[in-house]
């Protein structure tokens, strides 16, 4: 059932975390410019770009989840245990790994982009176990199942990526590479969630084209920064 997100008190306290998260950016950033030696404000504005760009994304698909009615035991609060506020306290663990996210940026160049894989395998491990429990809930959707698909299988490139690239030498190109790469697979795991529910085959072809090239352009990516001196 439809909800107005206004009204969704768990919808309104996630958004100050993410707000939160995003002021700390803006901080960062900041201090990119005035404190950050010349040669290190690229590899910083890209871990900037790449965090914000997880946490827009993130809070899109989040709100259009809720609005979808996925929080929809919301006026029926009697149990604790009930099963939106599951959903609810893997969404603060997603949320809390979004900061631990952006303060990598402290450990500049290469180990920040290391940072960020990780983080970015711990992010899709909180979207996987967030899928579950929607198709445990849904058994008999077969979308719940997809997007369960679609969580376990950036998980797994995130993992293999981190691990390609735990030795990646300290350059620019090995920096840049991560970020790009990193975005791309977050960009494909949206491209294939909107896949899931497109209204005709025409939309789900191009969608689908869309995630399949930004895979295959995301892990060329990493054999480049793997490789690159």
């Amino acid at each position: 059932m439809p909800v107005s997100l206004g009204e969704d008190i768990r919808w309104i306290f996630g958004g100050f975390i993410l707000a939160f998260v995003v002021a700390e950016l803006a901080k960062a950033l900041g201090a990119t410019f005035l404190h950050a030696k010349a040669e290190d404000r690229g590899p910083r504005l890209a871990h900037l770009g790449y965090t914000l760009a997880v946490i827009v994304m993130s809070f899109w698909g989040w709100s259009i989840a809720i609005k979808g009615g996925l929080y929809a035991e919301l006026r029926q609060n009697a149990s604790l245990f009930q099963y939106s506020n599951w959903l609810f306290l893997v969404d603060i663990g997603i949320f809390m790994t979004y900061y631990v996210l952006l303060v990598g940026i402290e450990r500049a160049g290469m180990p920040a982009a290391k940072w960020a894989l990780r983080c970015t395998v711990a992010v899709f491990a909180g979207y996987l176990v967030w899928d579950l429990i929607v198709a445990l809930r849904q058994i008999d959707s077969s979308a719940s199942w997809r997007h369960v698909a679609a969580s376990a299988f950036c998980a797994a490139f995130a993992s293999v990526a981190a691990w390609r690239l735990r030795k990646a030498r300290n350059v620019q190109k090995a920096i840049y590479g991560s970020y790009v790469a990193l975005f791309l697979l977050m960009l494909a795991f949206r491209f294939m969630t909107v896949t899931i529910h497109a209204n005709t085959p025409m939309d789900v072809g191009i969608f689908r084209g869309l995630w399949i090239l930004c895979v295959i352009a995301s892990g060329m990516l990493v054999y480049f920064a793997r490789t690159a001196r």
